[in-house]
């Protein structure tokens, strides 16, 4: 049921936005889209990523740029959400479908509702849209 919560918020996000799937991209949603945590303790949020494009798409992640935070990822049974395979292993998306995964995050310092910046992406095709509260985590850390 959470998975195609998150898969249709993704593509009404994104039709409302004027920026529509196109061929070779990636979509990505976050649930929650916000939490709030201590220092040095794991939280955890659910993902989504959606393959639009007209291919398998190989080797996916899920990255942040934000060097104080620690983010590890694990593919999960879209039904569920029990964790599958090894933590922070690509996967493959077959065409037209989605993988859902379990993030954990771990941030070294404080941080006041910052936008977290996720990277959804394939080593063949284009990232997954930025599309701040979709796939974007509104992150506070005391």
């Amino acid at each position: 049921m959470m998975r195609l919560l998150l898969i249709a918020v993704t593509f009404l996000t994104l039709i409302d936005s004027g920026a529509g799937a196109k061929a070779g991209d990636l979509l990505a949603a976050v649930l929650p889209s916000s939490r709030s945590t201590i220092i040095n303790r794991p939280t955890t949020v659910y993902a989504t990523i959606i393959n639009t494009s007209g291919h398998e798409a190989d080797g996916c992640a899920i990255t942040t740029s934000d060097t104080s935070v620690t983010l590890a990822y694990q593919p999960t049974n879209p039904t569920s959400n029990h964790p599958l395979g090894a933590a922070n292993t690509p996967v493959t998306i077959a065409t037209g479908a989605s993988q859902s995964f379990i993030l954990t995050l771990t941030s070294s310092i404080v941080q006041q509702a910052i936008d977290f910046p996720i990277s959804f992406a394939c080593t063949n095709t284009a990232p997954a849209p930025i599309v701040s509260g979709l796939d974007t985590l509104l992150l506070n850390v005391a």
